[in-house]
């Protein structure tokens, strides 16, 4: 992870709103629009797991990282996830913030139990960044 990064980001209390880059010419999503219509909620997947995985949240605690498109395919792998550990992965999952942007308004209610929107109202605020 880029923890000289983090640590600013931290140190700022910051917002970093992490959105796919659609690697268009990379691996397999090249060809057939398959970065955007697979890749990309692979990356946001990733986007969202990668920082928990890597104990970012307990080492950086401060920055608030924004994972668009609810979270991927989140939504989709919530038994899978929860599976994998029983508490690590959910209470990560549930420190980030997600966006509602979402071709699938199915996701939005088991994106919202993922990341815990609506138990705290006060923490999902997101300050004025200057």
């Amino acid at each position: 992870m880029l923890h000289p990064v983090l640590a600013e980001l931290d140190r700022r209390r910051a917002v970093a709103f992490l959105h796919p880059a659609g690697q268009e010419d990379t691996g397999w999503p090249a060809g057939h629009n398959l970065a955007w219509l697979a890749g990309a909620p692979s990356e946001d997947t990733a986007a969202a797991l990668r920082p928990v995985l890597a104990g970012v949240p307990a080492r950086h605690p401060g920055p608030r990282l924004i994972i668009p498109h609810p979270g991927g395919t989140i939504p989709l792998l919530a038994a899978r996830v929860t599976r994998k550990s029983a508490r690590e992965i959910p209470e990560g999952l549930r420190g980030t913030y997600y966006d509602t942007v979402s071709g699938s308004p199915e996701a939005l209610p088991s994106a919202r139990r993922i990341s815990g929107a609506g138990q705290d109202p006060a923490r999902h605020r997101l300050p004025l960044l200057r």
